[in-house]
Order: C-alpha cells, then structure tokens, then sequence
C-alpha cells in the first residue's frame, strides 16, 4: 500500500491505526462510527434479502400452483376440443414443462352448519403430480391423486372452517343458468380425499381442487370457460417463449403471461419493498455522518500535530489525502462488518424468528397464565417460511454505495484540514 500513495501518508495512516485508533478519544469516536455504519447495513441486508425471498415465493407459488406461468382462453365462440388441439401443439415447443387445461369458479361449501365461500378449481389429476405443484404444495393429509370423480382437495383454511377431515362429505353450491336463462342452483356432495397448503394462506385459503370432468356438473362451459395453463423449464422466461405460443395458437384465443393477470399485486410486492429499502438507507446515510463527525474531531484534537506537520513541508494535498483516506478505510471496515453480519443474519432469518416467536409465546403464557402463540409474521399475509435469496449485485450495489457515502463524508473534513494555516493553528494553542 506504501508504493501506491505518498510514503509519508502511509506512514501516518499506520501510526494512526496502529496507536491512536485503539488508544485516543478521537479513535474511540471513529471506532463506534464504523460500528455504528455496520450496524446500519444489518437491517439493510436483510430486509433486501427477506423481502426479495419474499416477493420471489410468493410469486412462484402462484406460478406454479395457480395461474400458470402463461394464460390462455377464448375470447369468442370456442369448442371443447380446441382446448386438447391447442395443448398437443403446446408440448412439443422446446422449454415447455407442461400444458393443463383448468376451469376455475366460484361456490358456497357446506358441512353440518358451517359453510364458507370457496374458489373452484377443476384440474387435470396429472396437474397434481406435476413437478412445480409438488415443489410449493404440502399434502397435510391424504394424497396428490384422487380415486374417483367424487372427491376433492381442499385448502386448510376450507378444511378449518368446515371442521372437516379424510373421508368426510361436503356440499358444494353454485349458480347456473337453465335453458330459460334463469338461476339454477345445483347442489352436489362431494368427499374429502386430502388437505393441502402451499405455506401462504392467502393464495390458498379459499381452494377446492376436484378432478376437471365433475365440474361440468358445477361449473358448466356455458357460463364458465376453462383456461389453458402452460408451466415453463425453470430456466426458461416468459418473455423468450410468449411469441412462439403466440405464434402456435390460432386467432381468437388470449395470451397472457403471468405477470399481466398479477400486475397490480406485484406492482405493490415492488413498492413496498422500495420503501422498505429507502428507509434502511437513511441508517446508512446518518451512520456515514457519523464518520464524519469523527474525522472532524481527529481533525481537532490533531490541530497541533497537523500544524507542525505542514509546517515541516507537508502539503494541503497530502493532508487531505490522509484523511480522506481515514473515512474511505473506515467505510471499508464498516461495510465489511457490515455485510458479514447482515448475511449471517439474514440466512438465520427463520431461526431467528422461530426464536422470538417461541420466547414471547413462554413469557406471556407464564405472565398471563393462557395458552396463547405468538405470530411474528401472521401466516394469513405472509410465507410461512421465508425463502433466503441472495442477489449478489444488489450486494455489489449496497457496498458500493456505502463506499461512496463514507467517501463523500470525509470529503468535508479532509478539504477543512487541508485550508487550515500553521501560524494560526499554533497561536490558538
């Protein structure tokens, strides 16, 4: 490092670091600064990593479990057979996982008393054997398959609400319309074969999965039209393959990637993570302050020995060298320390939580002598366990930027230090 600045700039980095860092009142106010700036990037890191695992399995889960990487439907007149003819075609494109043809709606289930609105879903029994459902979705109890057309799967909140289990029965009520146009409201009973959840409650909260034949009985093609579901490679973008979809069907059929039937809620997943990030970014700003604060008191404290030294030769530049140098070295430290804690942190984000969770839960229960659990982060909203994905340019982003705010931080200090006079310094004194 000596070959690469001035040798007596060196000289007085190391002597700084060496004695007065661990020994002055000056190194002790830096020493916190650096600490204080690491301390900031903790809650940074992991809010980018947390929200980032976050957004990511919410949107996969959706992807793979509920309306498909691409959409596509009839906008006019339509026959049940365009839907197999289009789905042979859509296999044989190249980073194509899977086509399924599903028709969704909605009903009322009921059971004894309880009853509960519920979202429809008639799928395709090899749909629930699929790679992408199988990643995301968690069989509570029973099984992927269904044994017969009689039975569904229903989500753990339906389950809850109805107070049912495997093997029981539930009525299922809809509306249809007769060939007079009128309301008929079909009444079917149906048995429960399994209990799923995909870990957020909100995609999954209101599912009943029957096999899709038995949903002509519900949910009949005059009043509800299926969608084909294409599910991509993991490697594979919406955007590379949408044209060659677009290209294979026919005129009078829609095309719609994911990202357009969830536009508006991903839009507000981004928002709110920008915000989150821009407010952890204020601690980053105020801990590079805070450097600065610290360099302005070395400058201080060190008035006497900054004199004799430019009165010996040194030069202002050399001076502002040396201190500028003092803030961009601390902003190393503290950005090193501060990353390494943030990532240690943000990787045992679930334990963490599990922890705070299980303590609060033994202190109120021993406080209020009631058995109650405490949720950290209520399932109803949120994943139930965080992915941790790990984005290393936004890493390389948030070191450089925390680089360059403690640069600018020790630009003020360095250019007061480099103006100052001898002759004034020591009369002062």
């Amino acid at each position: 490092m000596g070959a690469l600045i001035d040798p007596v700039v060196f000289f007085l980095i190391k002597r700084f670091f060496v004695r007065i860092f661990w020994k002055s009142h000056e190194g002790k106010a830096l020493r916190y600064s650096i600490f204080g700036m690491s301390l900031g990037l903790i809650p940074l890191i992991t809010v980018l990593v947390v929200s980032d695992g976050m957004i990511g399995g919410i949107v996969d889960r959706f992807k793979e479990t509920l309306t498909y990487h691409i959409q596509i439907q009839p906008f006019g007149l339509f026959d049940i057979d365009d839907f197999n003819t289009i789905r042979e075609k859509l296999k044989l494109l190249s980073g194509v996982r899977g086509v399924w043809v599903e028709k969704q709606g909605f009903g009322l289930a009921y059971s004894g008393q309880r009853r509960t609105g519920i979202t429809i879903r008639g799928v395709e029994p090899d749909f629930l054997t699929s790679e992408g459902w199988l990643r995301y979705i968690h069989y509570l109890k029973g099984s992927p398959t269904f044994s017969s057309d009689r039975e569904v799967q229903l989500g753990q909140e339906v389950a809850r609400k109805l107070g049912v289990e495997i093997g029981d029965e539930i009525k299922i009520l809809t509306a249809r319309r007769g060939a007079a146009r009128q309301l008929l409201p079909p009444i079917v009973t149906l048995k429960v074969s399994a209990i799923i959840s995909s870990g957020y409650q909100e995609l999954d909260r209101l599912w009943v999965l029957m096999p899709f034949g038995q949903t002509e009985n519900i949910l009949p093609l005059t009043d509800y039209i299926p969608v084909i579901g294409v599910s991509l490679e993991d490697k594979v973008a919406e955007t590379e393959i949408l044209p060659r979809i677009q290209e294979t069907v026919p005129f009078g059929w829609r095309v719609k990637p994911w990202y357009d039937i969830n536009r508006n809620q991903y839009q507000n997943y981004q928002s709110t993570r920008a915000i989150l990030l821009v407010i952890m970014s204020m601690i980053l700003i105020v801990s590079s302050v805070n450097i600065a604060s610290s360099l302005l008191m070395t400058y201080l404290e060190r008035r006497k020995e900054i004199a004799i030294l430019k009165s010996l030769g040194l030069s202002p530049y050399q001076i502002q060298l040396y201190f500028g140098l003092l803030g961009v070295i601390s902003a190393v430290l503290g950005t090193f320390m501060g990353i390494v804690l943030g990532l240690l942190t943000a990787i045992n984000i679930n334990n963490i939580i599990s922890f705070l969770e299980s303590t609060i839960t033994a202190v109120t229960n021993f406080l209020t002598n009631e058995a109650v659990s405490f949720k950290i982060l209520d399932p109803a909203f949120y994943l139930e366990t965080i992915p941790v994905n790990l984005s290393w340019d936004t890493l390389l982003l948030i070191s450089s930027l925390s680089l360059l705010f403690g640069l600018i931080s020790s630009w003020f200090p360095a250019l007061k230090a480099s103006k100052a006079k001898p002759l004034s310094i020591i009369r002062k004194i």
